[in-house]
């Protein structure tokens, strides 16, 4: 009897578990949390990473800037920057005094900061076009943000069309697109701090 009883068990526990089971599928892969771009402060105190997460929903992905105090044991990690639509590139200051990041909450992409312990950010740069990316100079004062700005030039109808090449100051050759001719130019922009 007690046999009898225990198999029932084991058989309705057995059958539990295989009704909860499911494959693994691409809305469950989509949905994973990635990290990616972590930065150790020259310290070695903290550590600052991009958390990118998905909406399902929305249709898109959305970035979260992160930072976790490896001084203190079993620290939770602190949110910095949340709904980033783009990577947050976490970057430390020479002194590790500053966390740069970029975020789009001024209404386009720009460098912004906030110090190590948190609190307030403050805009760093506001150039006309998005910051995709930037660096610090070795000497840890200097950061350079290059840009690519198109130029649009109408072609004109009556003329053939004619191949030229770029001038030397041009970074790709001329791509038509819809009568128009689009032109890139480097540039690159050297913000120095105290």
């Amino acid at each position: 009897m007690f046999k009898s009883i225990a198999v029932c068990m084991a058989l309705m526990l057995m059958a539990a578990g295989l009704t909860q089971a499911r494959p693994f599928t691409a809305k469950d892969l989509a949905l994973l949390e990635r990290v990616s771009d972590p930065r150790i402060s020259p310290d070695a105190r903290f550590v600052a990473y991009n958390l990118r997460s998905t909406d399902w929903d929305g249709n898109h992905g959305v970035n979260a800037l992160w930072v976790i105090d490896r001084s203190a044991a079993n620290s939770a990690p602190r949110l910095v920057r949340d709904q980033e639509k783009s990577s947050t590139a976490p970057r430390w200051s020479g002194d590790g005094q500053w966390l740069y990041f970029l975020s789009s909450r001024s209404g386009s992409t720009q460098v912004w900061r906030t110090a190590a312990q948190g609190g307030e950010s403050w805009q760093v740069t506001k150039l006309p076009l998005d910051v995709s990316q930037y660096r610090f100079a070795p000497d840890g004062h200097t950061l350079v943000a290059p840009n690519a700005i198109p130029w649009r030039a109408a072609r004109p109808k009556t003329r053939p069309r004619q191949r030229r090449k770029p001038a030397a100051r041009y970074t790709t050759p001329p791509r038509r697109d819809s009568g128009t001719r689009t032109l890139t130019a480097a540039t690159s922009v050297c913000l120095r701090f105290a």
